[in-house]
C-alpha cells in the first residue's frame, strides 16, 4: 500500500499566470495511463484532497509554469504486508 499526504500547497502567482497549462494529477497506479483519482487546476486547487491511499501505487504529474515562490510538498509511505 502507498499512503500519500499533501503537506503544503502554496501555488500562487506562477500557478495563476500559467493557469491554463498548470495541473496536478493523482492517478491510482504506476503510469500516466492509470485511472485518474483527482485533477487540480487553478480553478479547483482549494478542493485538494490532503491524503490518498492505494494498494496499486500512486502516480503524480505536475505540469505547467511556476515561480520559485510556489510550493508543493508531500510525504509518502510505502508498506508491503507480508
Amino acid at each position: 500500500a502507498v499512503v500519500l499526504r499533501v503537506r503544503e500547497v502554496l501555488l500562487g502567482d506562477g500557478w495563476l499566470q500559467y493557469g491554463r497549462k498548470n495541473s496536478l494529477e493523482v492517478r491510482k497506479g504506476s503510469s500516466s495511463d492509470s485511472p485518474l483519482l483527482s485533477r487540480f487546476t487553478a480553478r479547483n486547487l482549494t478542493d485538494i484532497q490532503m491524503s490518498y491511499t492505494s494498494h496499486d501505487g500512486l502516480y503524480l504529474r505536475l505540469r505547467g509554469g511556476f515561480y520559485s515562490t510556489d510550493k508543493l510538498s508531500f510525504t509518502y509511505t510505502a508498506v508491503k504486508n507480508v
